[in-house]
């Protein structure tokens, strides 16, 4: 079955869809349903959470993320102290914010898929800022702030069960300084012991799957994405 991505298709430039899959993968049956999609006008696919053979893949069957779900329980309650973290909720969005909202999608498969639209990981993730800046996509955005700066930051959308993390990242010229790890702190020192947070990742992204671990998160499931081309076509 496949079904229409409207937000993607709307806001990429092409007519995207999910190819929905449940069991064993039976790639005759795919192919032909790719086939059948690009009748249909669709330009590419997304295939989630099954496994295609590795002698498939190609330019056209592309294994664009393996994403990494890590959970965490919060420990005791303790008040933030450090005074550069930040509530930007509402701040308009600045050259610095859009930039560490590009920094935290470098590994996104959005950008690493060298077929897909050029702007398409940038005008994304800048919706993606700009909403959670107004408070749509995020209950909050933390930044870590020198000299009215933001270097770092952090977004999050408090749900039911948990506190899902959303953007993540720390001006690339501000490595190594310790910045992401007092950041993370301030950010769970805020949740009552026992707060579920879950933020994913790609597992190609080394660094942040070692930040995650060293600030105590866990590696729960790993998911492969693909993305499937209908055409051969180079792209936009």
């Amino acid at each position: 079955m496949i079904q229409l991505a409207k937000w993607d298709t709307d806001h990429f430039g092409l007519k995207v869809g999910h190819l929905l899959w449940q069991g064993e993968v039976d790639m005759t049956r795919v192919k032909e349903m790719v086939a059948e999609a690009q009748k249909d006008g669709y330009k590419l696919l997304y295939l989630k959470g099954v496994a295609l053979p590795k002698e498939e893949l190609d330019k056209r069957f592309v294994l664009a993320d393996r994403r990494a779900m890590y959970e965490l329980r919060t420990k005791k309650k303790v008040s933030p102290c450090d005074g550069h973290v930040k509530s930007m909720l509402h701040h308009e969005l600045t050259k610095e914010l859009l930039e560490l909202a590009w920094e935290s999608g470098l590994y996104s498969r959005y950008n690493r898929d060298e077929r897909f639209p050029k702007e398409a990981f940038r005008t994304l993730y800048r919706i993606w800022m700009e909403n959670s800046l107004n408070g749509t996509m995020a209950t909050d955005v933390l930044a870590y702030v020198e000299e009215g700066v933001p270097v770092g930051i952090i977004t999050y959308k408090t749900e039911e069960d948990a506190v899902v993390i959303g953007l993540v990242a720390v001006n690339g010229r501000m490595a190594n300084r310790g910045i992401g790890t007092r950041l993370m702190q301030a950010f769970l020192s805020s949740f009552d012991q026992g707060t579920c947070v879950r933020v994913a990742t790609q597992m190609d992204n080394l660094g942040a799957c070692h930040f995650y671990e060293k600030n105590g998160f866990v590696l729960k499931e790993e998911t492969p994405i693909y993305h499937i081309w209908t055409t051969e076509e180079t792209k936009q």
